[in-house]
């Protein structure tokens, strides 16, 4: 007699290697969508850092100027007065920001969001720097341009 289907073993048998292919392939995937939320928080940071130069340079590189973020909203602070300026790209979720320049011309920005502190322009370090917001405050994060 002539009997179609499975066998239980054979079934047992692709169960466990979907299973090793899942248990090895899971860290991998987490691991790259980590990555890519990381490389897109760096970007905002520079979308921010690029916006600060570019109304730094339209305001005759007035060094004493002061920016906050805000939820993807940049602004320049002239004591009480705001005034949106617009970038391109944002990030996702709560964010809060600062950004400032110095005498000598160089930006700094320091953003921290629900995921991660990023900052950039300080003297020991060059491009950006991201920690993840579970291992550093706010406070601490904004202060990193100071």
């Amino acid at each position: 007699m002539k009997e179609d289907g499975f066998s239980l073993v054979e079934l047992l048998a692709v169960i466990v290697i979907l299973t090793v292919i899942s248990l090895i392939a899971t860290p991998l995937i987490l691991g790259i969508m980590e990555d890519s939320k990381k490389s897109a928080f760096t970007s905002s940071i520079e979308g921010v850092k690029k916006a600060i130069e570019d109304d730094y340079s339209k305001r005759d590189f007035d060094v004493t100027s002061k920016y906050s973020y805000e939820n993807g909203q940049l602004f320049l602070v002239e004591g009480e007065t705001r005034t949106s300026i617009p970038i391109t790209g944002s990030i996702n979720g709560s964010s809060k920001g600062v950004g400032s320049i110095t005498a000598t011309g160089t930006v700094r920005v320091a953003i921290y969001s629900d995921s991660y502190c990023g900052y950039t322009g300080t003297s020991d370090q060059s491009g950006v720097v991201v920690i993840p917001s579970d291992e550093i405050s706010e406070e601490e994060c904004l202060n990193k341009i100071n």
